[in-house]
């Protein structure tokens, strides 16, 4: 395997589940940013269907095919998934 890109990256804290940022990765341009999002956007588009939604709203149009190299991919978590300071899972 060969590493075509790589970021620097600071963990971001969390609050109530969210770090009010997002990474995007372009697939065709290999580019890689971390977005800051607004403060409000957590309240707007709640959990991780709340920013996919938006994110595929704001980045598709009426024309864009399912197969067409300039749709989107969207993969959010919600504040309820785990994270590295979330305890162990309980089985019932």
């Amino acid at each position: 395997m060969q590493i075509l890109r790589q970021i620097k990256y600071e963990p971001s804290r969390v609050l109530g589940g969210y770090t009010d940022r997002i990474l995007r990765v372009d697939l065709g341009t290999q580019e890689i940013a971390i977005q800051e999002l607004p403060p409000d956007f957590k309240n707007k588009y709640i959990g991780g269907r709340g920013y996919a939604l938006k994110l595929i709203w704001d980045g598709t149009t009426r024309q864009t095919r399912y197969d067409s190299p300039e749709n989107i991919l969207v993969m959010a978590s919600g504040p309820l998934a785990m994270s590295p300071d979330s305890p162990e899972p309980v089985n019932s």
